[in-house]
């Protein structure tokens, strides 16, 4: 850093106390840059978000996460009470005193309140993912089409979090990421069939390593998100890795560091020398579908 310049300046003394004052609430603001943020914060309870709320949400994701781990957001959007279900989980995460929790509880409460806000955007706007004129994405379902934000829906929509206005950027890039565990870009799901797969059932503090551990074991192994082909000496996967380089440069010394601390279809030494292509993304809604011949 630059030493600052210094200047000598005559100044009356009343203009010295309003200057001396104005640059200590400088530097307060400063060594403070989130205290607007907590004045502004809602009563949060410690109590709110609980082991009920994560079997709620569980039971939630159960009933409209298929076996291919698409959701059937318009069973889902036509169920008045699954609805009011997934709001009262919502309310329960904005009144979360996430400070008293264990750094594993908030890393997975962080992770369910992503999931449970992108499918509730969804859901509320879920006629306008469908693509039209002048929409990103004319020909597909697609997060990105809601309000024809593009990637800025990321950004417009926020919920209370934690007594806190968030939108899904803020939890992703200003809350998980600074948690140091790249895990987490195969838990958290943008709606979106280019994502990983989106769990089931809530994700809890228990049996939160185990988890993330068999969800990038998923990832690299079961030939839906990454391909090896040894012929060509080349692995094919997400783009996700190619987004979030540097979180798994310092979670795994490198990205294909990463693939061979996980992978069982190949030596581990084989895949550190490997060539990586990155897949082009696809930002279809993760849509179920309803059976052949069943009308919505």
């Amino acid at each position: 850093m630059k030493r600052p310049v210094s200047y000598n300046i005559l100044l009356p003394k009343r203009g010295i106390l309003v200057i001396s004052f104005i640059l200590s609430i400088a530097f307060v603001s400063a060594c403070n840059s989130d205290l607007g943020e907590r004045f502004s914060r809602d009563p949060v309870d410690a109590d709110a978000y609980s082991k009920t709320q994560e079997d709620a949400y569980t039971a939630l994701l159960k009933k409209h996460v298929d076996q291919n781990s698409y959701i059937h957001y318009q069973a889902w959007k036509d169920s008045g009470e699954d609805i009011s279900a997934l709001k009262t989980v919502l309310s329960a995460m904005a009144r979360a005193y996430t400070e008293a929790m264990s750094l594993s509880a908030q890393k997975s409460f962080y992770i369910n309140a992503y999931n449970a806000m992108t499918i509730d955007l969804v859901l509320s706007h879920f006629d306008e993912t469908l693509g039209g004129g002048g929409s990103p994405y004319p020909s597909q379902r697609s997060i990105r089409n809601i309000g024809n934000h593009d990637a800025r829906v990321w950004d417009v929509y926020k919920w209370k979090i934690g007594g806190q206005a968030r939108s899904l950027n803020d939890v992703e890039h200003k809350i998980l990421r600074l948690m140091g565990d790249a895990r987490i870009h195969f838990a958290i799901v943008c709606a979106s069939k280019g994502c990983p797969p989106i769990l089931n059932r809530a994700f809890t503090a228990d049996n939160l390593d185990q988890t993330l551990d068999q969800l990038a074991d998923a990832f690299v192994n079961s030939g839906r998100s990454t391909k090896f082909n040894s012929e060509k000496n080349e692995i094919r996967t997400s783009r996700i890795l190619d987004w979030f380089s540097e979180d798994f440069k310092k979670h795994f010394g490198s990205v294909n560091s990463f693939f061979a601390a996980y992978v069982t279809v190949l030596p581990a030494d084989q895949v550190q020398g490997m060539r990586i292509r990155f897949e082009p993304y696809d930002w279809t809604l993760n849509e179920s579908q309803p059976p052949s011949g069943v009308e919505e």
